[in-house]
């Protein structure tokens, strides 16, 4: 049993390793020139409403090209900041191609609006060298003011409906810069649950994990803002980059896709990799253990499960703090396991998802 979990787990993580591209967003004018930004250069002259980021996987090799448009009306437009941006031709995104290939060109949009601390629509900028921010008091960062309730907003619009449902868009991390003061970023995924980066410097990578993916034939939304308030002035930072592929859809469980026609998938900091494709029996090559757990028992707190006695005895040492509570040495986790749901065969635990 030992070996063949062992070998589920190398195909899982082997089909998880498939390539992703980098999408630079940082604008950089050659030495001597205006700022891009600026009408007299062929841009807008302030900032403006929409980017919209045109991601062609094209037919045949999978190569991956960047067509960037901004507009401050109903009509699109290409304007100097969208053309210092694209990757066009013979030439692509950093990390080209993706294992996936479609026989045809197929697009993905990205799009990206503004919203202000109120939750009103705002505009972006996107200055020299510095990334997306929003127009405001630092209009070339995403900021939190001490006198605002919340911070600035990107809204981050999503559109797979090129892509067929066979398939799924991940968006592994978000590439930040221009980071002032403490601030630290927060990403509401597609379902709604939140995640917090660390501390932004320059080129910091936000890694957002799996629960930031969007299935072919879909479109949805992300919304990147600040999660800590300053204690005074204004902290912030840009968005400069995003770093995504394309995988295989074999189904999902609990929220995770999974990795493999096998049943292999990383619930992250819950149970680790698993394999949930027994019917509720869930095996963590984490734990080396077995757990039952229900998909609707799962949440973005964590989820209660069914521990059998072996299970348990394959955690190894743990200590017991209180009665309720045991600390298991091994994986450094604490497990919530009340008396009352604890026998011979086996006890029911609360596992943290931290």
């Amino acid at each position: 049993m030992k070996l063949l979990t062992t070998l589920m787990m190398l195909v899982a993580l082997a089909a998880s390793a498939a390539a992703s591209v980098t999408a630079n967003l940082v604008i950089v004018a050659p030495e001597g020139t205006d700022d891009p930004q600026s009408g007299a250069d062929g841009g807008l002259n302030a900032a403006y409403g929409v980017a919209q980021l045109n991601f062609f996987v094209k037919g045949g090799s999978g190569n991956v090209h960047l067509d960037s448009l901004a507009t401050n009306s109903q009509v699109t437009e290409i304007f100097d900041w969208g053309n210092r941006l694209d990757v066009l031709g013979e030439t692509f995104l950093e990390g080209s191609p993706l294992a996936y290939v479609p026989d045809v060109d197929v697009k993905i949009t990205i799009t990206v609006r503004a919203l202000r601390p109120d939750g009103n629509n705002g505009r972006l900028k996107a200055d020299n060298g510095r990334g997306f921010g929003v127009e405001g008091s630092n209009p070339h960062r995403l900021d939190w003011n001490v006198n605002n309730a919340t911070s600035e907003t990107l809204k981050i619009d999503v559109d797979t409906t090129a892509l067929p449902s066979t398939y799924r868009l991940a968006i592994e991390s978000l590439i930040l810069g221009n980071g002032e003061g403490d601030a630290i970023p927060r990403i509401v995924d597609f379902a709604g649950g939140v995640s917090d980066g660390g501390l932004v410097t320059q080129g910091t990578e936000f890694e957002l994990g799996g629960t930031h993916q969007l299935i072919g034939g879909r479109f949805s939304s992300l919304y990147l803002r600040q999660a800590k308030k300053p204690p005074q002035g204004d902290d912030g930072f840009s968005l400069q980059g995003i770093v995504f592929d394309v995988l295989p859809y074999y189904g999902e469980w609990a929220g995770h896709y999974y990795a493999d026609e096998l049943g292999n998938t990383s619930t992250l900091s819950l149970l680790g990799w698993v394999n949930a494709g027994s019917s509720g029996w869930v095996w963590s090559y984490n734990f080396s253990a077995w757990f039952y757990v229900a998909e609707s028992w799962v949440s973005h707190q964590g989820s209660w499960a069914y521990m059998p006695a072996a299970s348990e005895a394959a955690l190894g040492e743990v200590i017991v703090v209180e009665p309720d509570w045991i600390w298991v040495q091994t994986y450094n986790r604490w497990i919530y396991r009340p008396a009352s749901g604890a026998s011979a065969s086996g006890s029911w635990i609360f596992i943290f998802d931290l």
